[in-house]
């Protein structure tokens, strides 16, 4: 089946800031449980749950498919990853951010690239495999490669109080404001993928033509 997750990779730790952690995804999080790491990076993570693992100098935090799928979070003064890695579609997608300033977002989906924004990155020229792009990507911004964490490690598990957004986050001390950049990429996205559609449907039917015409004039 292989590897169906998704969720945010920063730079930073940000353990005992739930707040932060409640501004990043600009939701209403609740402190639940204490899980292992195993169960926190476990395929298809059930909606209103977030899980998240503090490392030394990085925080990863995992989501349900929805809240990552072709979006970009960002937080102040840090490097940010946002991913979805689905192995069992062979779709992934990817937003890289550096100081909430959008660097690098491509979409692949069955091979072929869906939309893509930024200039390419160093990994993505020494890697082919997009999936493999992901896991270099993810090691570089926490600090460490995810098949390096110990699977009875420990996470907090977070539920979503709500489903609606937070309108205006409270904001630490030596934090700022998270932006609505992410909006305007999922906007795009969805409107490029639209247009990817309505192409190959139009490329469909001018062959489509062709062949109409081409038989006609094979007429006797």
């Amino acid at each position: 089946m292989g590897y169906n997750i998704s969720g945010i990779v920063i730079n930073k730790c940000l353990k005992n800031r739930e707040s932060d952690l409640s501004n990043i995804l600009r939701l209403d999080l609740e402190y639940d449980c204490e899980v292992d790491f195993e169960t926190a990076s476990e395929n298809w993570k059930d909606d209103g749950i977030i899980d998240v693992y503090f490392g030394d100098n990085g925080t990863f935090i995992f989501t349900n498919f929805e809240l990552c799928y072709d979006e970009s979070y960002f937080y102040p003064e840090s490097q940010t990853l946002t991913f979805t890695f689905s192995e069992t579609s062979m779709a992934f997608y990817f937003g890289y951010s550096i100081n909430e300033k959008l660097i690098r977002s491509i979409m692949y989906a069955e091979n072929e690239i869906i939309f893509e924004q930024g200039l390419r990155l160093k990994i993505e020229d020494e890697n082919e495999d997009v999936s493999e792009v992901i896991w270099k990507q993810i090691e570089m911004v926490f600090g460490k490669s995810f098949w390096e964490i110990e699977l009875e490690e420990k996470a907090k598990r977070y539920r979503i109080k709500n489903t609606t957004e937070i309108e205006e986050p409270i904001i630490k001390e030596n934090t700022a404001p998270i932006n609505n950049h992410s909006k305007n990429i999922a906007s795009k996205s969805n409107g490029l993928i639209k247009l990817y559609i309505l192409v190959s449907l139009a490329i469909l039917l001018i062959f489509g033509l062709i062949y109409v015409i081409y038989s006609l004039f094979m007429l006797p």
